[in-house]
Order: structure tokens, then C-alpha cells, then sequence
């Protein structure tokens, strides 16, 4: 974690400004997003709608670029599983003019955002519906319902000047789904201290020790890593 964010600020990130996404889905989704090709095609038309917006906020560019990182996490607070991207983006695009490489901010306002959060709304399920785990009407409903499970929050800038603070953000972004001292052994289970109560005052978890190991081996206790740096590879054969 300390590691992978000092070499991102060091050596990939350059110094601009960045902003960062987080993108969480309907528990009817999560299901399918633990097959590892439905998470990486889901992955592409976020990024895609984010790359979208802002060309479409930005100056004209006749080949604009964007940057972004994301951490893919598995498990949710209570260690359940809550597929959901962490996306550090370049607050703005790129270009070229001959040799050198020019970076123009661009300004999201919150209206935006929502656009872009619909966007993916509307593209994922209807991913969904060609793959034919969603029928017409459930498309429709979950499409046009405001509370349909989509989140997409955009509201942590780091401007280009605070490389400590990009640092931090980095590390929450590819923290482990727990934290190794709230966990201890309860006769035959492991207790896991929840880092904050939930909405119904739960302040633990007890799992059996061959569940335990099963979240850590498979889905991964720490978040996989994606980069699309400057030239979003793939992103113009996304035909969804």
C-alpha cells in the first residue's frame, strides 16, 4: 500500500491535478461482477462515460487523452461482497504539440457528474440485457429509478500542487479490505472489529477461519490495480 503509492506519485502520476471516482453498483450486480470478464467490461464502460464527459467539458482537441488509475475492491466494511472501483483521474485532458505534452483542466460541476453516473447506469444494464441476465422491464425500472443502487461520487480533488495529499488518497484507495489488529480469535471463530458501526449498531463480524481464508485467497484481500495512462488502450473498441 505505502509502497504502490510512493512509486504512482514518483514515477507515473504527473503533476496535475487529479479527482477521484467511486463507482458502486446494485446488490443484483454484484453478483455477476465476481466473474473476472464482466468486471473488466463493466470497468471499461466507466472509464469510457468518465472519458466521455470530460472531452465534452474540455477545450477542442482534435485527439484528447485522458489519465486514470483504478483500484478494483472486492469487499465491503462488514467484509461482504461490494465489487467497487476506486478511480484516480487526471482532473482534465492531455494533448500534444509536437515533442511536448500539455495537460488542460477541466471543471465538472455536480450536474456532471450525475450525467456521467447515468451514463454508466444506462450502459451497464444494458450490457446486462445482451448478455440476457436482464430482462426489458427490470432495464427499464432500475434505468429510470433514481435509487437504483448506481453510486458515482466525484467530490475529492487534489490539486496538482499536493503530492502528499495524492499520496494519502492512494493509499486509502489500495488499502486491504481489513485492518490486520482488528482481528482476533474468538474460541472457534475470528472476530473482526468493524472500523465504525453500521446503520443497525453492528459493531463486529464473526466468520468461520475457512471462510476467512476464502475471502483473502480469492477475490484478493488487497485491491487489484488498473491503469490507463494518457492513451486509454481498448477504450475505442468499447462498443457497449
Amino acid at each position: 500500500m505505502v509502497e504502490t503509492a510512493a512509486h504512482l506519485v514518483e514515477n507515473v502520476i504527473p503533476c496535475v491535478s487529479v479527482r477521484q471516482f467511486v463507482i458502486s453498483f446494485p446488490m443484483r450486480i454484484r453478483y455477476y461482477l465476481q466473474t473476472h470478464k464482466i468486471l473488466q467490461a463493466v470497468l471499461r464502460i466507466v472509464v469510457d462515460e468518465i472519458r466521455k464527459r470530460l472531452i465534452a467539458c474540455g477545450p477542442d482537441n482534435p485527439d484528447p487523452k485522458i489519465g486514470a488509475i483504478t483500484f478494483i475492491q472486492h469487499f465491503g466494511k462488514t467484509l461482504n461482497y461490494h465489487p467497487h472501483f476506486h478511480l484516480i483521474v487526471a482532473d482534465g485532458l492531455f494533448s500534444t504539440n509536437g515533442d511536448d505534452l500539455l495537460f488542460h483542466e477541466v471543471s465538472l460541476s455536480p450536474g456532471d457528474i450525475a450525467d456521467t453516473e447515468f451514463g454508466i447506469r444506462k450502459r451497464v444494464l444494458k450490457y446486462f440485457g445482451n448478455q440476457g441476465w436482464f430482462d426489458k422491464e427490470t432495464i427499464e425500472k432500475m434505468t429510470s429509478n433514481e435509487n437504483s443502487g448506481f453510486s458515482l461520487d466525484a467530490n475529492v480533488r487534489i490539486p496538482s500542487w499536493d503530492r502528499e495529499g495524492l499520496e494519502r488518497l492512494i493509499r486509502y484507495c489500495a488499502r486491504p479490505c481489513f485492518a490486520s489488529e482488528n482481528l482476533r480469535w474468538n474460541g472457534p471463530w475470528i472476530h473482526y472489529r468493524l472500523p465504525k458501526p453500521t446503520h443497525t449498531g453492528k459493531t463486529f463480524v464473526q466468520i468461520e477461519p475457512l471462510e476467512f481464508i476464502g475471502k483473502g485467497s480469492g477475490k484478493g484481500v488487497r485491491p487489484d490495480i488498473r491503469t490507463f495512462l494518457i492513451d486509454v488502450s481498448g477504450m475505442s473498441e468499447c462498443s457497449v
